[in-house]
């Protein structure tokens, strides 16, 4: 069972979460919908304990989660939640006849990333600029809300790249400033593309920064999607993994 009590987010002065209530029970399965900035993928990530609530509790089979230490927790949730939340969602696709899931993805969202391609094992090829336009809501007002297509195909395993050695930077982080390297296409076949830290508390607090790394971040990935290349991996200090077609 897993029981949320007032849950609140924020980052910075902005707050995503209000004041969340709910109860799941076992062997319940239930959908979180919403438009998008409303706060469904903050609230999935509190849930699974990949991020804490700024105020409130999450209650997971009699356990208070945020109350354990780091190392109790990281413990827990590889023995509890990992990717539980979305193999729900593929156990209800395979009984129904789907082979593939898709959904969209803020690709500057760190967390996102990393649990799309390396817990789950989706293929990521496409990358929409400015995909949903103007989003008035707290999270995206501002932001240009780019989003890549992430392909969950649900009969097989697709194993992500994590080893960063000997491939080129892209995009770096500088000091927590995006900078962008260039390199020769016809002689690289993988590339790094590097992510900021929180891109969400960096909008919050310095939306300048914020659209610097949102474009830098647009450079490398849009052109080299659309030519056939793809992220094959994400690696441990937060960086995507690019690969020329044929070549990942």
């Amino acid at each position: 069972m897993i029981v949320g009590k007032n849950i609140h987010k924020k980052f910075g002065d902005l707050e995503i979460l209000k004041g969340v209530d709910l109860e799941i029970n076992k062997g319940e399965i239930v959908s979180i919908v919403g438009s998008s900035g409303a706060g469904k993928t903050t609230l999935l990530t509190i849930l699974g304990t990949l991020d804490r609530a700024t105020e409130g509790e999450v209650i997971i089979n009699n356990e208070s989660v945020f109350k354990l230490s780091e190392k109790k927790l990281a413990a827990f949730r590889n023995q509890n939640i990992g990717t539980a939340l979305k193999y729900h969602q593929k156990t209800w696709a395979l009984d129904r006849g789907y082979d593939e899931i898709t959904w969209t993805f803020d690709p500057l969202v760190r967390r996102n990333a990393k649990l799309n391609i390396t817990k789950l094992g989706v293929q990521v090829h496409d990358y929409f600029p400015d995909f949903y336009g103007d989003l008035p809501d707290a999270l995206n007002a501002g932001d240009p809300t780019d989003r890549c297509m992430a392909r969950w195909a649900l009969k097989g395993t697709h194993v992500a790249e994590t080893n960063s050695e000997g491939i080129p930077v892209a995009l770096e982080n500088v000091g927590g400033n995006p900078k962008e390297n260039a390199h020769s296409e016809k002689n690289v076949h993988k590339v790094l593309c590097y992510l900021p830290e929180d891109i969400i508390e960096i909008r919050s607090k310095d939306p300048v920064l914020s659209l610097k790394w949102r474009m830098a971040l647009r450079n490398q990935l849009h052109p080299r999607l659309s030519s056939g290349w793809n992220i094959s991996g994400f690696t441990n200090d937060g960086a995507y993994i690019l690969s020329a077609p044929g070549k990942g």
